[in-house]
């Protein structure tokens, strides 16, 4: 009987989030189409791969793919191995470990504050209600693998603080070796401050200190063996200019000089309210900001927080998802906040249905005035009644009043996450008309079908459809349209794809197939009928 009553109770703390994270990541996966340049370019990635029988080096258009390890390519060929290939399988990988994040929190938190159930029950509320992590957590990305990985590792932290025995020491090197084969170096950025810390957050004293940095050290040590055992084969196999980069290169170049993403070091301290959105603008977790360092449980999250953002912000390449495996810590230091104040007010949620209503009015202006809408890109593509879903959303926040921190931030949560579902249905259309040029895809697969040859401009569209097209041989990139009119010249029989925001540039004759395609269109023709009308386009006839 008990233990129905505990399965009983971890079904209903943990059903509401759950069916909310479900719907989120459906609504998200339904509505967008694999996004470029990163969906698209990973799942190219895990193509060849699959197609090629090559585990051990990544591939992209035939040449070795440096820039990230395999361990997320790994989990989508097993995906294609258990349910057969396909976009969704493959698509479906990074939001499972993103529930699976969203669990751990769970975990951490009843480890942190065993004594208080509110932060376990109201963590996850906090973490799917962050802007930032609502949109990424269901990108076929690197981050949701590496957050989980982190998640486990700091788990297990806790734990060998906490009884002294080596096996937790085995699994936290193991967590932290496959999260150095999920992105590479960056998985020590969030794991490594905490062990190095430990002093500052634990209540242990005396000689347990030798002993926690002998295995931490030793933890260190088998986790890189573990990256190694891939890293080493990996290198022989790819090749001398491949192995210098897996192992030197890539690392060394984004720490000191991003090859991209380069930005200046405060660039973190400017979105922190992004990341922190819509839970900023909720009156409870400001009044408990006291509580902050108060307990060992909040100094062990601050010390993944503070040196995760500071080596963060060291590290020349950034990028806005880089912080996603900080935001589970965050959530839970918001959530002891919201706990630890006084009891909730009627005009706590006040901001946020503020917010609600601006974002209503946008929406009824982008949808209104052409001229915003030109500007706004895919969103001129609003439906001229979305701009009712933010005031309907803001309606609970109104009508539910609750003096209880946990209601409240459901209500918060799942009123936000309700626009964000609406938003991403209501843009559907468009997404796939702008991001998935299904035609285009199946010619491509019949060209190299038919073991023609396919020139593509600008180079980086070689990377884009290798697993939408079902390619089975390399393209070729060229860098300007007049090296793809020389190379369509000399063989008039092959095809070329390009990409142009030149209206002039669509008037290809043949059977060239036109469709939109992000801010501009793509073309695809025989190499004949591009070179002729790339002629005509420089040279046209005077009188």
């Amino acid at each position: 009987m008990r233990r129905i009553k505990s399965a009983g109770r971890i079904i209903t703390d943990n059903g509401q989030w759950l069916l909310l994270a479900l719907g989120v990541i459906l609504s998200a996966l339904y509505a967008r189409p694999p996004l470029p340049v990163d969906e698209t370019r990973y799942l190219s990635v895990a193509w060849e791969m699959w197609q090629n029988n090559e585990f051990l080096v990544p591939h992209l258009n035939g040449l070795p793919y440096s820039q990230k390890p395999p361990l997320f390519f790994w989990v989508i060929h097993l995906f294609w191995w258990l349910f057969g290939v396909g976009e969704w399988q493959a698509r479906l990988v990074a939001p499972l470990f993103s529930l699976f994040s969203v669990g751990l929190t769970v975990q951490l938190a009843r480890k942190l504050w065993p004594e208080d159930r509110n932060v376990a029950a109201i963590s996850p509320f906090i973490l799917l209600g962050m802007s930032i992590w609502a949109f990424f957590a269901s990108l076929t990305m690197f981050d949701t693998l590496l957050t989980c990985c982190c998640l486990i590792a700091l788990k297990l932290i806790l734990e060998v603080e906490r009884q002294r025995t080596i096996i937790p020491w085995i699994w936290l090197s193991v967590a932290l070796g496959l999260g150095l084969l999920a992105k590479g170096p960056v998985a020590l950025v969030y794991v490594v401050p905490p062990m190095l810390l430990a002093p500052w957050w634990s209540e242990r004293r005396g000689r347990f200190w030798r002993w926690w940095y002998g295995c931490a050290l030793g933890a260190l040590v088998g986790a890189i063996a573990i990256a190694l055992c891939w890293a080493i084969p990996a290198a022989i196999e790819g090749g001398t200019a491949y192995g210098q980069d897996i192992l030197f290169g890539q690392t060394a170049g984004r720490i000191v000089r991003a090859f991209a993403h380069q930005k200046p070091f405060y660039w973190y301290l400017v979105f922190l309210p992004l990341l922190f959105f819509p839970w900023i603008i909720w009156w409870p977790v400001w009044r408990g900001w006291k509580q902050l360092l108060s307990d060992r449980s909040s100094r062990f999250c601050a010390s993944v927080i503070l040196p995760g953002l500071l080596l963060l912000s060291c590290i020349s390449g950034k990028q806005i998802h880089y912080t996603l495996p900080l935001l589970p810590v965050f959530a839970l230091v918001l959530a002891k906040m919201a706990v630890s104040g006084k009891q909730t007010g009627r005009f706590d949620r006040l901001p946020l249905v503020v917010s609600f209503l601006l974002a209503g009015v946008a929406c009824l202006l982008i949808t209104q005035f052409s001229s915003l809408a030109r500007v706004s890109g895919v969103l001129h593509f609003l439906p001229n009644w979305l701009w009712l879903i933010p005031f309907l959303c803001a309606l609970p926040l109104l009508h539910v009043q609750t003096s209880s921190p946990v209601i409240s931030a459901k209500v918060m949560s799942t009123s936000y996450l309700l626009l964000f579902m609406v938003l991403h249905l209501s843009i559907a259309g468009p997404l796939h008309a702008h991001f998935q040029p299904t035609e285009i895809e199946e010619g491509l697969r019949v060209v190299q079908g038919q073991a023609r040859q396919l020139a593509v401009f600008p180079a980086k569209l070689s990377h884009q459809f290798q697993f939408a097209g079902h390619l089975t041989a390399p393209v070729l990139g060229k860098n300007s349209l007049d090296e793809l009119a020389l190379w369509a010249d000399a063989h008039p029989n092959e095809f070329c794809l390009f990409f142009t925001r030149n209206p002039a540039d669509r008037l290809v004759g043949g059977k060239s197939l036109v469709r939109e395609y992000k801010d501009g269109w793509l073309i695809f023709c025989s190499a004949g009928d591009f070179a002729a009308s790339h002629t005509v386009r420089i040279n046209p006839k005077t009188d």
